[in-house]
C-alpha cells in the first residue's frame, strides 16, 4: 500500500509540474490581421514574432507560413523565395539524420526538424505557379505544375517502407492504416489548362480539361461537389475576345491537435501511452462569392464563383499515411518504455535488499513519469494555407474593367468585398485575378 501511495503521489506531483510549464504558441495577432484582411500586417507580425513563434527545428514551418502570407500580400517574388527554401528543406529533412530519428524514439517527434505535411509540400508548387503567373513568367509556372505532378505520383508510396516495418513490428496487434485517395488535382489541372490556352496550345489544354473532369469522377470523397459550370466554356473562347478568370480562396486549412490513448499493458498499473496528432478541419464561413465586372461604359456583367477544390479534404486525406506511421512509431516506442518500467518493477519486487528495492522502485517511477512527460504529439503544421478554392470565368471584350468580388456567409451577410480597379483584360492571354476571404 505504501509503495502504491509513493508511486501515485510522486507521479501526480511531477506531472502537474510538467503541465504547469507547458504553454501554446500565440499567433492570435497574425490571425487577427488575417481576419481583418490586412495580409501585409499579418506578414509583418510573423516576422516580428519569428523568434517566439518558431524554434530551430521549425525552419520549414516558418518558410511555409511566410511564403503563403507573402503571396496573400502580393509579394510574389518574396513568396517564391520562401516557398523555394521550404521545398528544399522538406526534401532534405525527410531523408536526413538517423540521429534525429533515434533521439525521437527516446522522447517524441518534436525533436525532429519539421519536414512538412504532404499537402503543404505539393501546394507549395501550386502557389509558386500562381506567383509566376502574376509575374508574367508562364514557363516557370509550367515548371511548378510539372513538379506538383511528379510529387503527386510519388505520394502513394512515400511511406511504404515505414508502414511495412510497422506492420511487421505490430503484427500481433490490430493495426490498420488507410491509403491515400488523392491522385489528381482539379486546381492544378485548371491552372495548367489556362496556361496552355493562353499559350495557344489547344490540344494540351483539352487534355488538362479531360483530366480536370476525371478528378471529380474518380475522387468523389475529395470532390463531393460538382465541377464549376463555367469550366465548360474555357476552351471555346473566340480569338478576338478576352477571358477573365477569378480564383477565390476561403477559410483556413486544417490544424492539428494531440490525441492520447492509454492501453493497459496487463502488468499491474503499467500502460502504454500513445500521443499522436489528429488533423481537424477549420472550415469557412463563406457561403457564396459573387463577381461583378464593369467596363469603361459602365456596362456590368456578373458570375458566381463555384467550389473548385477542397484543400482541407486533400490535407486530411494525404495526412492519413503519415499519421499511420506516427501512430505506429509512438506505439512501438511506448511498448519499449513500458517494458523498461516493468523490468524495474520486477527487480524492485523481487529484491531481498531494501535499499536495492527502493532504488529500483524510484527508477521505475521515473521511467513511468518519463513516459508520461515525453510522449507528446507533434502538432506542428502550417497555419495559413486556405481551406477552399473557388473559380469562375467570363468572356468579355478586351479592355479595362473594374472588378468587385463579394463574399457572403450562408445567411447572405457580406463578409468581405474585394475591388480591383483598372484591370486590363487582353485577348489571347491569361487574365487571372486572385481574391481571398480566409474566414
Amino acid at each position: 500500500m505504501k509503495k502504491d501511495k509513493f508511486f501515485s503521489a510522486g507521479y501526480i506531483i511531477l506531472c502537474l509540474l510538467f503541465v504547469s510549464c507547458v504553454s501554446g504558441i500565440d499567433n492570435s495577432m497574425i490571425l487577427s490581421n488575417i481576419y481583418m484582411n490586412d495580409y501585409e500586417a499579418a506578414l509583418n507580425s510573423l516576422e516580428q514574432e519569428k523568434e517566439y513563434l518558431y524554434t530551430e527545428t521549425d525552419t520549414v514551418l516558418y518558410n511555409l507560413d511566410s511564403g503563403i502570407l507573402a503571396h496573400y500580400s502580393k509579394n510574389w517574388t518574396v513568396s517564391n523565395t520562401n516557398f523555394s527554401e521550404a521545398e528544399k528543406l522538406i526534401e532534405y529533412y525527410y531523408s536526413k539524420s538517423i540521429t534525429q530519428n533515434v533521439a525521437s524514439f527516446f522522447s517524441n517527434d518534436t525533436v525532429i526538424d519539421y519536414s512538412g505535411e504532404e499537402y503543404e509540400d505539393i501546394y507549395t508548387n501550386i502557389f509558386m505557379a500562381l506567383n509566376y503567373i502574376q509575374l508574367g513568367k508562364t514557363e516557370d509556372a509550367f515548371v511548378e505544375i510539372r513538379r506538383f505532378d511528379n510529387k503527386l505520383k510519388a505520394l502513394s508510396v512515400k511511406y511504404a517502407d515505414e508502414l511495412a516495418y510497422a506492420d511487421k513490428e505490430l503484427s500481433s496487434r490490430k493495426y490498420n492504416h488507410a491509403g491515400v485517395t488523392f491522385n489528381n488535382s482539379a486546381f492544378a489541372r485548371y491552372l495548367s489548362m489556362l496556361l496552355y490556352r493562353a499559350s495557344g496550345k489547344t490540344d494540351s489544354a483539352n487534355v488538362d480539361y479531360k483530366l480536370l473532369k476525371k478528378a471529380y469522377e474518380t475522387q468523389i470523397n475529395l470532390y463531393p461537389f460538382k465541377m464549376p459550370s463555367t469550366i465548360e466554356e474555357e476552351l471555346s473562347v473566340p480569338r478576338d475576345l478576352a477571358r477573365i478568370n477569378v480564383i477565390g480562396f476561403a477559410g483556413l486549412a486544417p490544424s492539428k491537435e494531440e490525441e492520447v490513448v492509454r492501453i493497459n499493458s496487463g502488468d499491474g498499473d503499467l500502460y502504454y501511452k500513445i500521443a499522436y496528432p489528429v488533423m481537424y478541419k477549420r472550415g469557412s464561413r463563406v457561403g457564396s462569392i459573387e463577381v461583378t465586372l464593369s467596363d469603361a461604359d459602365g456596362v456590368e456583367s456578373s458570375m458566381e464563383l463555384e467550389l473548385l477544390e477542397s484543400i482541407e479534404n486533400i490535407a486530411v486525406d494525404t495526412f492519413s499515411q503519415h499519421q499511420a506511421v506516427i501512430y505506429s512509431k509512438a506505439l512501438i516506442r511506448s511498448i519499449a518504455k513500458s517494458a523498461a518500467s516493468s523490468t524495474l518493477n520486477f527487480i524492485s519486487d523481487n529484491s531481498n535488499d531494501r535499499s536495492t528495492a527502493a532504488l529500483f522502485q524510484v527508477l521505475a517511477l521515473a521511467s513511468q513519469v518519463g513516459t508520461e512527460l515525453t510522449e507528446r504529439a507533434d502538432v506542428r503544421t502550417s497555419q495559413y494555407f486556405p481551406a477552399k478554392v473557388y473559380a469562375g470565368g467570363i468572356t468579355v471584350k478586351p479592355g479595362v474593367y473594374s472588378v468587385s468580388v463579394v463574399y457572403r456567409n450562408k445567411s447572405g451577410d457580406v463578409l468581405k468585398k474585394d475591388n480591383f480597379d483598372n484591370f486590363n483584360a487582353s485577348a489571347g492571354k491569361i487574365n487571372l485575378l486572385e481574391s481571398l476571404c480566409l474566414r
